[in-house]
C-alpha cells in the first residue's frame, strides 16, 4: 500500500537533511527532543499541523491541496553559550539550504516550500558543555487526491 502523501514528503526532507555534511550530525525523525545525547548536532523532524488551503477542504472536486507544517528543531553542544548559538544559526542555514535548493523537494505532487520562521535559542548547562536549541518551521504546499491521499 502506497504512503500518505505527507509521510513521502516527511521522507524526502529527511533524506535531504542527512545530506548536510557536518562532523557529527545526526538527523532523527519524530523525537520531540532536539537535545544532542551523544553527538555535537541534532536534527529532529516532526510532522505538524497539515491543513487544507480550502475552508471547505477540496480545491475542486477532484483534489485537495494541503499545507503541511513541519517542525526541524535544531540542537547543538558545545563548550561556550556563544560557541553553541553560532553553531545553531550555522545548523539553521544549512537547514535552509537544502529545504530550499528545491521548493518542489523533487516530487510532483508538492507545489512550495516555504519557510515558517524560528523561535529564540535555548541553552542549557549540562556539566561543563552548553547545551542550545532552536525551533523552525517550514510549509510544504502539496497536492492530494480527494478520495487517497496516496494518490
Amino acid at each position: 500500500m502506497p504512503d500518505h502523501r505527507a509521510e513521502r514528503i516527511l521522507a524526502t526532507l529527511e533524506a535531504s537533511l542527512q545530506a548536510i555534511d557536518l562532523t557529527g550530525l545526526e538527523v532523527v525523525r519524530g523525537e520531540p527532543n532536539a537535545q544532542p545525547v551523544d553527538t555535537p548536532r541534532r536534527i529532529v523532524l516532526t510532522h505538524g499541523d497539515d491543513d487544507p488551503v480550502s475552508e471547505f477542504g477540496a480545491a475542486n472536486m477532484a483534489n485537495i491541496d494541503s499545507l503541511l507544517s513541519v517542525v526541524i528543531n535544531l540542537g547543538v553542544r558545545g563548550p561556550t553559550g556563544k560557541w553553541v548559538e553560532q553553531r545553531l544559526i550555522d545548523l539553521r542555514r544549512e537547514t535552509h539550504i537544502k529545504l530550499m535548493a528545491d521548493q518542489q523537494q523533487g516530487l510532483e505532487f508538492v507545489h512550495d516550500t516555504r519557510y515558517g520562521g524560528a523561535g529564540e535559542p535555548e541553552t542549557s548547562i549540562d556539566g561543563s558543555e552548553r547545551i542550545g536549541t532552536m525551533r523552525t518551521l517550514w510549509i510544504i504546499y502539496y497536492r492530494m487526491d480527494i478520495a487517497d491521499p496516496s494518490v
